[in-house]
């Protein structure tokens, strides 16, 4: 493992656990050309998700058109442009995604990738569009095609949370923590379905265990806001 691989692991422990660091300087030592992009998006998620919007703004305007535009890293850019009102740039970045997640989409279709799969579910999400941006036809294919039962847990989750089936999602998001009780980001679909299903203290512990541990997520904002709307909910009489 590489100097720079490895720093960039520990870089990201830290900030996931919340400890208090510059992210400019953290990443000076990581000089590798090929993990330049890597500490490219690391820089920008931090100022997304702590919600740092001058030096993002500083950050996004000075990446090239190709990394800003990258399947890895559109999504991210996209949240970085809607956080500091870059409209024009919002424009740019749905777009690109929207040709991204077509290609994509033709791409599984004919020889199904998981991780292609699981990028045409993050870009529709990203898109943020009422439904999901992916045909039907498409999601009964790739269920065909897959004989790996916690895979089809995953895009069912996703599918079903675009599609506003809470039930379905939290059902999905319980089942696959019960199968991987280590990852934790597992516990913002749950947070997320439950909060939308009303059940409010089964919110909480999963938005709680989210927020606590999962401070480098690009949903960590949205579930500190869900959690707290969430406790004022809890304490009323």
């Amino acid at each position: 493992m590489s100097y720079g691989i490895a720093r960039m692991m520990q870089i990201n422990r830290e900030v996931r656990r919340g400890d208090q660091i510059n992210i400019e300087t953290a990443v000076v030592g990581i000089q590798e050309p090929m993990l330049e992009m890597f500490t490219d998006l690391m820089r920008v998620n931090y100022y997304v998700v702590r919600g740092q919007a001058r030096p993002l703004r500083q950050t996004l305007s000075a990446l090239p058109v190709d990394r800003l535009i990258d399947p890895m890293a559109i999504g991210v850019c996209l949240r970085g442009f809607e956080l500091t009102g870059m409209e024009d740039e919002v424009a740019f970045v749905r777009k690109a995604a929207r040709e991204h997640l077509y290609d994509s989409v033709l791409d599984t279709w004919a020889m199904p990738s998981p991780s292609e799969i699981f990028r045409v579910q993050q870009l529709s999400e990203s898109l943020g569009e009422t439904g999901p941006s992916y045909p039907e036809a498409w999601l009964q294919h790739i269920l065909e095609v897959n004989e790996e039962p916690l895979f089809e847990r995953i895009v069912l989750m996703h599918h079903a949370e675009q599609s506003d089936d809470w039930q379905t999602a939290a059902n999905q998001a319980q089942a696959l923590i019960e199968k991987l009780p280590r990852t934790e980001d597992l516990h913002w679909n749950l947070g997320r379905a439950a909060f939308h299903l009303g059940q409010w203290e089964r919110a909480r512990d999963a938005l709680g265990r989210f927020v606590q541990r999962c401070q480098d997520e690009l949903d960590h904002p949205r579930a500190v806001e869900m959690l707290a709307s969430v406790e004022a909910k809890l304490e009323q009489p």
